[in-house]
């Protein structure tokens, strides 16, 4: 049994907030109280706040790290592992990837074409290695004007347990 004591903690609770302790034993929160005592063996918050983690719904910040200039493209495994301790160190814990699905073929522009399905290996990969600080998920940034987007999102399946999908309509 491995038991944790946060103390003194400005503890961040659905509907109040207030000064106190939170007892984790075993991974599973077990007690929680008011008071600014630190019990012997707790680790003292000095007021920090306490909360529960957040959830990223939609971020390009991946890609940020991808591509942290123009035209200069970064190993994805460095950039997964740097987006993902860069949202860690935000108190964000779950975030659902946003990759782009469907490119432009005709106009002969090289900047844009299909990568979320090897990206998307990639992550899961890593999460499935436990390489990841927080919770990874898979969302689906639809481009409706692509040429290709049907023929991209076809090589996804229940096996990515897709999040989110969402539809994006970049037209003129």
């Amino acid at each position: 049994m491995t038991e944790t004591i946060l103390a003194n903690a400005t503890l961040v609770l659905p509907t109040e907030t207030f000064r106190g302790q939170l007892r984790v034993v075993d991974g599973h929160i077990t007690d929680i109280a008011e008071g600014s005592a630190v019990p012997q063996g707790a680790m003292d918050c000095s007021g920090d706040l306490l909360l529960p983690g957040l959830i990223e719904l939609h971020t390009d910040n991946l890609e940020r790290h991808l591509e942290p200039r123009p035209k200069v493209g970064w190993p994805h495994l460095s950039a997964i592992v740097a987006h993902d301790a860069e949202l860690a160190s935000t108190g964000i814990t779950t975030v659902f990837d946003a990759l782009r699905v469907g490119s432009i073929v005709s106009s002969g522009k090289a900047s844009h074409g299909e990568y979320a399905r090897a990206l998307a290996n990639e992550i899961l990969d890593l999460r499935r290695e436990g390489a990841l600080k927080i919770s990874h998920f898979l969302h689906l940034r639809a481009e409706v004007c692509s040429e290709t987007l049907v023929d991209e999102l076809a090589k996804f399946g229940p096996e990515d347990q897709i999040g989110i999908v969402s539809l994006m309509d970049h037209t003129p």
